[in-house]
């Protein structure tokens, strides 16, 4: 059994987690100095070897180290914040539950929530009623993206597109139309993965 580890030390670990999914390495000590603004290299390097005391990550040959075989294949479990429209905009309910997911099928746990999808406007897009979609909060949204945005107190979910330099709402089911924000409205995140039950 692995030792329990302290508030710090689990953010350290979560952060490295995420950059390893993210990025497909590890971050150097000086990328994790910066990142948690430690006052040296060598407040770092107590972190690592504690967290390899600990059982978390292994050490390698010169100063390297990576996640233990079982953080690299884990799970990670996430709050299901509701419901998000695939439709016209509606109400996005909060909820308790929560879920469990493989970590590879969510790169930022941390930054990254989850929304159940009701309705069916972007199922072209392969978006259908009941998915879970897993939101990236902290994305920057590109032109293209699918999208949760909120209008007017109201959340929904449409492909974010430019139409003569003003961006708006595709629908992706032609029996439902695009969204033209007139009033102001803000992207909460981007979708980056669904989750499916059969």
């Amino acid at each position: 059994m692995k030792a329990e580890l302290t508030k710090r030390e689990g953010k350290v670990l979560d952060w490295v987690k995420d950059f390893q999914q993210e990025f497909g390495g590890y971050p150097t000590y000086r990328e994790i100095q910066d990142a948690f603004e430690f006052n040296s290299i060598n407040s770092v390097s107590q972190y690592v070897k504690q967290l390899a005391r600990k059982g978390y990550l292994e050490l390698l040959k010169n100063r390297g180290y990576r996640l233990v075989a079982d953080e690299r294949t884990g799970m990670v479990t996430m709050s299901l914040l509701g419901s998000v429209q695939a439709g016209g905009p509606n109400t996005t309910q909060e909820a308790s539950e929560t879920m469990t997911l493989p970590r590879q099928f969510v790169p930022s746990p941390q930054r990254s929530f989850l929304l159940r999808v009701r309705g069916n406007s972007m199922s072209d897009a392969g978006i259908h009623e009941d998915d879970i979609m897993i939101v990236n909060s902290e994305k920057k949204p590109q032109v293209g993206d699918i999208v949760v945005a909120l209008l007017d107190g109201e959340t929904t979910v449409k492909r974010l597109a430019v139409q003569r330099n003003k961006r708006y709402l595709k629908a992706e089911n032609k029996a439902h139309p695009n969204i033209y924000p007139e009033a102001e409205w803000e992207i909460q995140g981007v979708v980056t993965g669904l989750w499916r039950s059969y």
